[in-house]
């Protein structure tokens, strides 16, 4: 998909959805230290700084990840670019709107593909690849499959996407599935 920079509007992951999915991280990080203090297991300084430096290294991810990913409209196509992949395709090979249920974000609607747009990076694969076998993985594993004949939309932008700009340049590039 060979656009120029003209053609192509960009959408970022909406700044409310990275602030709850780093509030889910939070807490699901922060819940070992204070569940030991609760149960009256003493805790140190140096666990809380341990929890600490990674909480913060963690929120240094998502403010890169929320700054570099996005959704790329253009004439000929879509892409969803993320830290260790992409799903890109043209607009021929959308097949409709369709919603999928993804681990950890539950239903979710989006573009259902044809063929194939997923195009993960060495990393992103092989991690993939061993996560489909490894026990209680089941279900991140079920969603990257999904990802790779799906484009997320109601997951990254809003619940009302179609009222949003984005549908609005979808509506003008892709008329055909609206219909």
């Amino acid at each position: 998909m060979v656009t120029t920079a003209a053609e192509e509007k960009v959408y970022r992951i909406a700044p409310q959805i990275m602030r709850g999915r780093f509030l889910y991280m939070s807490a699901a990080l922060w819940f070992v230290p204070v569940f030991m203090l609760i149960v009256g297991e003493p805790v140190d300084g140096l666990l809380f700084g341990l929890f600490g430096v990674i909480w913060m290294i963690a929120g240094a991810i998502f403010v890169w990840a929320g700054r570099t990913s996005g959704l790329y409209v253009s004439p000929q196509g879509i892409s969803y670019r993320a830290p260790g992949m992409t799903i890109s395709t043209t607009w021929a090979n959308v097949e409709r709107i369709d919603k999928r249920i993804i681990y950890g974000d539950g239903e979710v609607e989006g573009l259902a593909l044809r063929e194939p747009g997923w195009q993960p990076n060495a990393l992103i694969g092989g991690a993939t690849a061993i996560m489909k076998y490894s026990p209680g993985h089941f279900l991140q594993a079920r969603s990257v499959e999904l990802y790779k004949t799906f484009i997320p939309l109601s997951s990254l932008q809003t619940k009302h996407w179609r009222d949003a700009e984005i549908g609005a340049q979808i509506r003008r590039c892709a008329p055909h599935l609206f219909e």
